[in-house]
C-alpha cells in the first residue's frame, strides 16, 4: 500500500509537472485563439513595465526639454527700425528674450544642484552634465544674439522720437547687464562649490593631501595625471579610482564654467564700450543741438535786427520821396511862375 500511495503520489506530481508545463508552452497559443489569457497577460506587463519606468528614472535628473521646447531661438532678423511701430515691437522681442535667459539661468542653477547631489553616481552625473553643457551652449547663443540686437536698437536713436527710442534701448541694455551679472554670481558660486566637493573627495582617499595640490589638479591637466598616480598608490587604492573619475568630472565642469565666467566678461565689457560709445554719440548731439540751438537764437536776432533797419530805412526812403516831392513841386511852380510872365516878373506891373 505505501508502494503503492508513493506511486501514485509520484505520478501526480509528474501530471501536476506536465500540466505547468504545457501551461507554460502552450499557453500562448491558447490566448492567441480566445482560451486562457492568464499566461499572456503577465509577458504583455512584465516587459514594457521595466522599461518605462527605467526610461523615466532616467530622464528624471536631465530634463531641459521642456525648457528647450518652449523656447523659440532668438534670431538676429529684427523688425522695421525706421519705424516706431517697428522699434517698439523689436523691444518687446529682445526683452522676452531676456526673461527666456533668465529661466534658462534657474533652469542651469538646477542642474548645477543635481550635479553636486550625484556626485557618487557616475552614470547620472555624466548626464546631468551633458544636459549643463548644452544649457550653457543655449545660453551662450542667447546672450550673443541679444547683444546684437541691442546693438542694432543702439544704433537707430535718432530722428523726432530719439529720446524715446534711447529710453527703450537704455531699459532693455540695463536689464541685459543685470541678467549677465546674475549669470556670472550663479556659476561663481557653483565652481567655488565643486571645488570644495572635489577637495572632500581627495582627502577621502588621501587626507595629507595640501590646498596647493588640489588646486593643481584643478588647473592643470598634467598636473592631474601626476597626482592620479600617487591617488592610486594610496592606502586607500579601492576608492582611488571612483575618486579619480569624479575629480575628472568636476575637474570638466569647472573648466567649462570658467570658460562661461570669460565669455559673460567679454560681453559685458562689450556692453558697457556700447553704452559709453552711445553716450559719447548722444552727447555729441545734445551739443550739436545745443549750437543749433544757440546759432537759431542769434539768427532771430538778426532778423529782428534786420526788420528793423529795413523799416527804419523804408522811412528814410519815404522821407526822401516826400522831400525831393516837395522840391518837385516848388520847382514846378517857379518855373510855372517867372515862364508865364507873371506880376512882378521882369519888371511887368
Amino acid at each position: 500500500m505505501a508502494g503503492d500511495r508513493y506511486t501514485i503520489s509520484r505520478d501526480r506530481m509528474a501530471d501536476l509537472r506536465a500540466s505547468t508545463d504545457s501551461t507554460e508552452a502552450f499557453g500562448p497559443r491558447r490566448g492567441a485563439r480566445g482560451g486562457n489569457r492568464r499566461s499572456t497577460s503577465p509577458r504583455q506587463h512584465q516587459s514594457p513595465t521595466p522599461t518605462r519606468q527605467q526610461q523615466q528614472a532616467s530622464a528624471t535628473p536631465t530634463n531641459p526639454s521642456p525648457s528647450r521646447q518652449q523656447q523659440q531661438p532668438v534670431d538676429d532678423h529684427v523688425a522695421d527700425l525706421s519705424t516706431m511701430d517697428g522699434y517698439l515691437s523689436e523691444v518687446g522681442l529682445i526683452s522676452d528674450a531676456i526673461d527666456q535667459v533668465k529661466t534658462d539661468i534657474e533652469r542651469q542653477e538646477q542642474l548645477h544642484s543635481q550635479a553636486l547631489e550625484s556626485a557618487t553616481n557616475d552614470q547620472q552625473a555624466t548626464r546631468i552634465t551633458q544636459a549643463s553643457k548644452v544649457m550653457a551652449d543655449q545660453i551662450s547663443d542667447q546672450n550673443n544674439r541679444i547683444k546684437r540686437r541691442i546693438q542694432a536698437l543702439m544704433s537707430h536713436c535718432g530722428g523726432p522720437d530719439g529720446k524715446i527710442r534711447h529710453m527703450q534701448a537704455q531699459r532693455l541694455k540695463q536689464d541685459f547687464v543685470n541678467v549677465i551679472q546674475q549669470y556670472q554670481n550663479t556659476e561663481n558660486i557653483f565652481s567655488k562649490r565643486y571645488r570644495q566637493q572635489v577637495a572632500r573627495q581627495i582627502r577621502i582617499v588621501k587626507p595629507d593631501v595640501t590646498e596647493e595640490e588640489i588646486d593643481a589638479i584643478m588647473d592643470s591637466d598634467q598636473q592631474n595625471q601626476v597626482f592620479a598616480q600617487s591617488l592610486l598608490k594610496s592606502n586607500r587604492s579601492g576608492q582611488a579610482q571612483s575618486v579619480l573619475s569624479q575629480v575628472q568630472t568636476r575637474h570638466d565642469d569647472i573648466k567649462r564654467i570658467e570658460k562661461t565666467l570669460l565669455e559673460l566678461h567679454q560681453l559685458f565689457v562689450d556692453m558697457q564700450t556700447l553704452v559709453e560709445h552711445q553716450g559719447n554719440t548722444l552727447t555729441e548731439i545734445e551739443d550739436h543741438a545745443e549750437t543749433a540751438a544757440g546759432d537759431i537764437e542769434k539768427g532771430v536776432h538778426h532778423v529782428d535786427d534786420a526788420i528793423k533797419i529795413a523799416k527804419r530805412t523804408r522811412a528814410k526812403k519815404w522821407c526822401c520821396f516826400i522831400i525831393v516831392l516837395i522840391l518837385l513841386i516848388v520847382a514846378a511852380f517857379l518855373i510855372w511862375w517867372f515862364a508865364f510872365n507873371h506880376k512882378g516878373v521882369g519888371g511887368n506891373p
